[in-house]
């Protein structure tokens, strides 16, 4: 991916490579059950992976969260809404529970979550550098404005598309990831504050919701 001076180019998903390493399971039960791994066959072969969150649960309704760029492994009839100016698209699951949320902080050790090209679980740790680095919009959100990110050093990438970031010791979900750079032979992950996705998802969700216009792949 090019470096963020430039733009970040790629997705996360479509990759030749399992990114990370292979986990056995989760640090927390309660991300085990919020997360939805994503898979889409490609034709004439090949296939893409990435990862959803689910970040609501009220009156028999769960609601995820992944990237808007993951949209062509979700089923249509399943959109809700992109979250506006995000690399964000928002969902109805069949299953899941949130999970606990936490807010990131520089120098906080995180676990971020993904799948490799065998469909299995990946994990990748690292540090969290910065809580509000501000970057250019990804090449899948086109017409965005400038992104507010969560940036950590891990070895993540490809298929950690959509997946969450917890806090390595408590399992709390503090991020979703969305994108990558490399710096020099380290990657620089990317992710959003998930305590502003689940405010803007409230926000919503209120009585009078504000008006939102209908996601169109």
């Amino acid at each position: 991916m090019r470096a963020v001076s430039v733009a970040l180019a790629l997705a996360l998903c479509g990759c030749a490579a399992s990114s990370g390493e292979p986990a056995n399971g989760f640090i927390d039960a309660h991300i085990a059950d919020a997360y939805i791994p994503l898979h889409r066959d490609l034709v004439p072969f090949g296939h893409e992976v990435g990862a959803a969150v689910v970040i609501a649960h009220e009156a028999n309704t769960t609601i995820a969260v992944t990237n808007a760029h993951n949209y062509a492994m979700i089923d249509p009839s399943s959109y809700f809404f992109r979250f506006p100016g995000k690399d964000l698209i928002f969902f109805y699951a069949n299953r899941g529970t949130p999970a606990p949320l936490a807010h990131a902080y520089a120098g906080e050790r995180v676990r971020a979550y993904g799948q490799g090209v065998d469909d299995e679980l990946r994990d990748a740790e690292g540090t969290v550098l910065r809580v509000d680095a501000k970057i250019r919009p990804t090449r899948e959100c086109k017409g965005c404005p400038e992104q507010l990110a969560i940036v950590f050093d891990a070895p993540a990438g490809p298929g950690f598309s959509g997946g969450p970031v917890v806090d390595a010791k408590t399992g709390a979900l503090v991020g979703i990831t969305f994108a990558y750079e490399t710096d020099g032979d380290k990657l620089v992950m990317f992710a959003y504050d998930v305590n502003m996705i689940v405010h803007t998802l409230d926000v919503m969700l209120a009585p009078v919701p504000p008006p939102v216009t209908p996601w169109k792949p």
